[in-house]
């Protein structure tokens, strides 16, 4: 159990580390992608307690901070990827106009909102560049969308046409 016990306590370091980097590397528009790195040394914390003989199940211990890991990582390039979704849109819209029609509501996605915004988002992130009036991935993008495919099929998900 204490083994158990180590595993949460290295993955909330690296989760604590990973948004603090995060939030760093955001503010100063830096490659914030790479706090995700952290996690890596999370898992060189477990295997140092292993070698100080504090983790009776080695193994066990290590697929379980990976499992957490993958799983975190997966939710927060979601998130990245992903942004505002449309049922988060129409509730926001609310805000600002407490009764809408239903043409109202469907402009939010017919207009600038839906679209324009993650297009906006994933060029200011790097994934994709303007050039010669088309966009197109940067090598950050493809990479990005290489992790999503392979999540996709890992889990039978349909693929973008």
């Amino acid at each position: 159990m204490q083994s158990f016990g180590f595993v949460w306590f290295c993955f909330i370091i690296s989760f604590i580390a990973h948004a603090l980097l995060h939030r760093y590397l955001a503010s100063r528009r830096g490659k914030f992608l790479w706090s995700a790195a952290v996690y890596i040394v999370g898992a060189a914390m477990l295997f140092l307690l292993w070698q100080l003989q504090r983790i009776v199940y080695p193994l066990s211990a290590e697929f379980l901070y990976i499992l957490m890991t993958v799983t975190t990582v997966f939710f927060y390039l979601s998130l990245f990827v992903e942004g505002e979704t449309p049922s988060s849109m129409i509730l926001t819209s609310f805000q600002k106009k407490h009764r809408q029609t239903f043409v109202q509501l469907v402009h939010l996605y017919t207009s600038y909102g839906l679209i324009g915004k993650r297009i906006d988002s994933l060029k200011e992130h790097g994934l994709v560049v303007y050039r010669r009036g088309k966009f197109s991935l940067t090598s950050k993008g493809r990479m990005v969308f290489t992790v999503i495919e392979t999540y996709k099929k890992l889990f039978h998900r349909m693929s973008i046409e």
